[in-house]
């Protein structure tokens, strides 16, 4: 849990393996745009409810390889799923 005020940070890996088919359209997504959403689904510590974080990360001018989270949105899993199929 992270309490208000406070800051934290998130790390993800994955593979080629892990994303299946899904790797050639992540990579032509990441190169041609340059920006990515990441949804992250989680229940709080009291086990009340479903909740997704959604990020928006787009590539640093001028850097190579270098990632910014731009926005940082807190949904319910209902509010996820209505955009979802928006």
């Amino acid at each position: 849990m992270l309490p208000v005020g406070e800051s934290g940070r998130l790390n993800f890996w994955f593979t080629p393996q892990d994303l299946g088919p899904r790797w050639e359209a992540w990579q032509h997504t990441v190169q041609s745009y340059g920006n990515f959403n990441l949804n992250v689904r989680y229940r709080d510590l009291g086990n009340r409810g479903d909740y997704v974080s959604a990020f928006t990360i787009d590539r640093k001018e001028n850097h190579v390889n270098a990632w910014r989270v731009r926005q940082i949105r807190l949904l319910t899993a209902e509010e996820a799923q209505a955009e979802d199929a928006a």
